[in-house]
């Protein structure tokens, strides 16, 4: 994903995907949409988790916007802030409110307050900041509420905290469809993406690919790096790249 630039030196960059983005922004994630679409394995309704090695990664806004995209092509789509650490979906979309994921993963509410955003688009916030957040993530009525809203979305697109940070995104490996790691440029560091690969390889978690963003004009050298990256790990699992 390239850098999101402003249009002129008085603005500031309009970060959620819409009509103002950029056209290599729009076609970035147009391209990351097809390629989920491929690899959906033929779910009625494939449930992505998408989480980095470490903060300031950019997970949340890609989050979002591959949402968003997934929504422009008429899909059914329900965004789940899922990082209760660090809760920033609401904020991001200027969402009002405190209930959200955490009060039914904690038993507080019968069911879980999902709003709409837009067209094709309902989000489950995170709510307030529990205190256990990987025991409710891990729980059997995450699982229940993920089997539930299987059957009302034609796809999930789940916020987890970073993955090399604490284990909560580890605990969903058995309930999602596949992971999406996201790394920065200027940010990120390798050896933490492999790190976080090794640690989602543990729990037999299946990696749908990597998602490099804020990728600057000219950075043509760093990106043939990541993918060359990525082809080397797909060809050292037995898979054809």
């Amino acid at each position: 994903i390239p850098q999101i630039q402003a249009p002129d030196r008085k603005s500031k960059p309009v970060l959620v995907l819409g009509e103002n983005s950029s056209f290599a922004v729009r076609e970035s994630y147009n391209t990351i949409r097809a390629n989920l679409l491929f690899t959906g394995k033929g779910e009625r309704c494939p449930v992505y988790a998408v989480t980095s090695a470490d903060k300031d990664e950019g997970k949340t806004l890609n989050s979002v916007n591959i949402a968003i995209s997934y929504a422009q092509l008429g899909k059914k789509v329900l965004l789940i802030d899922g990082d209760m650490r660090n809760m920033s979906v609401a904020s991001l979309l200027k969402l009002r409110g405190r209930l959200g994921l955490s009060q039914y993963l904690a038993g507080l509410r019968e069911t879980p307050q999902i709003v709409e955003y837009r067209q094709n688009l309902d989000v489950l916030v995170g709510g307030e900041n529990p205190p256990n957040p990987s025991e409710l993530l891990g729980g059997e009525r995450m699982k229940e509420l993920l089997t539930t809203l299987r059957s009302r979305y034609d796809c999930i697109i789940i916020d987890l905290p970073p993955v090399g940070i604490v284990t909560d995104a580890l605990l969903l490996s058995y309930e999602v469809t596949a992971y999406l790691l996201v790394v920065r440029a200027g940010v990120s560091h390798m050896s933490r993406e492999k790190s976080a690969v090794t640690l989602l390889e543990q729990v037999d978690a299946d990696i749908c690919g990597i998602l490099f963003n804020g990728l600057p004009p000219k950075s043509k050298d760093c990106n043939y790096r990541l993918q060359q990256y990525w082809q080397e790990y797909k060809q050292q699992n037995g898979e054809a790249v």
